[in-house]
């Protein structure tokens, strides 16, 4: 808990608004929207990059089984539905 002060002075207030018309009011500003908009597509590249390595890695372990579908017949989109079918819970 932060001890309050009521005696302590407080200088410089101003609003929201004039405080982000300054040039380092509104880096900061710029700044956390840049770090927020980065770490989203981080978070989004990491994803995609999981989801990848999971379908590919289901895909390595049935290779056997689609070579053998494809010998029979089965068509490239019904190799790929059977792939991307499989690979969601």
């Amino acid at each position: 808990m932060i001890n309050a002060m009521p005696s302590m002075p407080v200088f410089d207030i101003q609003p929201m608004t004039e405080g982000l018309n300054t040039t380092r009011g509104l880096s900061v500003y710029r700044f956390g929207a840049l770090l927020a908009a980065s770490m989203g597509a981080l978070g989004l590249l990491l994803s995609v990059i999981g989801v990848y390595g999971v379908v590919s890695y289901g895909a390595s372990q049935r290779t056997q089984e689609i070579g053998v579908r494809m010998a029979l017949g089965a068509a490239p989109t019904d190799i790929l539905r059977l792939i991307f079918g499989q690979a969601s819970p």
